[in-house]
């Protein structure tokens, strides 16, 4: 697989609350693994009840078009959007960061260096 191919077409949303990045979209995972038990989940889906059944790696395009690859992303076919856990961005030793003056969070490998960022957008 070439670096463009298998993006998701819309960058994720950037979740400073969850614990867990996931995905609606299996289409999205790559090396994709099937959980033994799926894992039942009440949260940003919709309906009431929603299972995580699986988890693979993400890559998508930034706007500013910098390619991030991000793995143990968690597959729930009900979920509606595509969330990126910033407490999980820190458990795989990335450091996490905000920049007031350009209201985004950055994201750095643990000597410091950049490797993406997003721009906070409130809706």
């Amino acid at each position: 697989m070439s670096l463009g191919e298998d993006l998701v077409s819309q960058p994720p949303i950037f979740d400073t609350g969850s614990l867990h990045g996931f995905t609606g979209s299996k289409s999205f995972l790559h090396d994709f693994q099937h959980l033994p038990k799926p894992i039942p989940v009440s949260v940003a889906t919709s309906q009431n009840s929603a299972f995580i059944t699986g988890y693979g790696s993400l890559k998508f395009r930034m706007p500013s078009d910098e390619i991030v690859f991000i793995c143990q992303i968690l597959y729930c076919e009900q979920a509606e959007a595509t969330l990126i856990s910033m407490a999980a961005l820190r458990k795989a030793n990335a450091l996490v960061s905000y920049n007031n003056d350009s209201d985004t969070f950055v994201v750095s490998n643990p000597n410091g260096v950049k490797l993406f960022q997003c721009v906070f957008e409130s809706k």
